[in-house]
């Protein structure tokens, strides 16, 4: 049976306001982090995000409830003991001045031998450990100034990993990084929780990358707290109806959001599975839905190959061959004219 290792009952999240009653952003939400899982929290932007994992943090009060971390009320632990248990990672760039990546991966070890603390022999191989763990040997040495933000934020889960810290708290990690470095740094963080059983909960707006790599999904929503395993959550119709509007639906089979489009005409598809969705996509561009029988459709596309598209109108009397997408695209525009 799953221990927590971080659990809230009841948990009321939000502001004390001077001179006013206290401004509430979520009530009544009761959950559990277990030891080697990802979590991913996910909502609009001012949904309250950062305010929970601040709240978990401890670094801002619950309004009420009740926060337990390893089986003790949250409160009841000092400064000092909570930044050896939760490590966390803002959004926000921190003044790093002249500092290399083991310099600052070495503060991580502040909670262990105080702020003028030396660094022992253990010390220190904690720290290149921690370093090695995500993948930035060969940038031990260099300014952070000089890291991309990619690098930047590696360096930062290294530090936090220095902390020997069982629960690590991110807020939006990937949020200023490219394509690839979004989805390494999530690579990087299940691999760290799955191999050193490590409590990661991160909130984010990349749906794509929560689904496929988290092990549960949280969302804050203005009806309800969400909490469920991806699979289940996308088939719970909650994504819809939270997120969906009039020109905005959700594809559950690619676990995506597109824009819904007006179709002028209509077609049917002849191709394999690999190219099917790429299809779609240039054709509703273009103002063309997806007829289900061909008898249905004003055109016939048959992709063979990204070189060898054919194109057949709906009476059957021609039809056009294309050696490129581009190719058919400029043909599909100028038929719509």
């Amino acid at each position: 049976m799953e221990t927590a290792i971080l659990s809230a009952t009841h948990l009321s999240i939000g502001y004390f306001l001077r001179g006013k009653e206290p401004f509430s952003l979520h009530e009544n939400l009761t959950f559990d982090l277990n030891r080697g899982e990802v979590t991913s929290l996910l909502g609009s932007n001012g949904a309250g995000k950062s305010t929970l994992l601040r709240t978990l943090s401890a670094t801002q009060p619950a309004l009420s409830g009740e926060l337990k971390l390893l089986g003790r009320s949250l409160l009841s632990y000092s400064e000092q003991e909570r930044s050896r248990l939760i490590g966390l990672v803002l959004t926000d760039r921190i003044m790093t001045g002249g500092l290399v990546v083991r310099e600052l991966v070495a503060l991580g070890r502040q909670p262990h031998t105080g702020f003028f603390g030396r660094l022992t022999r253990r010390d220190s191989q904690i720290v290149d450990e921690a370093i090695a763990a995500v993948g930035m040997r060969h940038k031990a040495n260099c300014y952070v100034a000089e890291l991309s933000d990619g690098e930047r934020q590696k360096a930062m889960i290294a530090k936090v990993l220095a902390q020997e810290c069982p629960v690590i708290l991110l807020d939006e990690p990937t949020a200023f990084l490219d394509v690839t470095s979004r989805i390494e740094t999530m690579i990087l963080l299940r691999r760290i929780a799955s191999e050193q059983q490590k409590t990661v909960l991160l909130s984010t707006h990349d749906l794509e990358q929560a689904l496929l790599l988290s092990d549960r999904v949280w969302l804050l929503s203005p009806q309800k707290f969400w909490n469920a395993v991806p699979e289940d959550f996308v088939f719970s119709g909650v994504l819809e109806n939270t997120f969906c509007r009039d020109e905005i639906s959700f594809d559950r089979q690619n676990g995506l959001f597109r824009p819904i489009f007006t179709y002028k005409t209509n077609a049917f598809v002849r191709t394999g599975d690999l190219y099917f969705s790429w299809v779609r996509n240039l054709l509703e561009r273009n103002g063309i839905g997806l007829a289900g029988r061909p008898e249905k459709a004003n055109l016939v596309v048959e992709v063979v190959s990204p070189f060898r598209i054919v194109v057949s109108s709906c009476d059957r009397k021609g039809s056009k061959e294309f050696s490129s997408f581009s190719a058919l695209t400029r043909y599909l525009q100028h038929i719509r004219r």
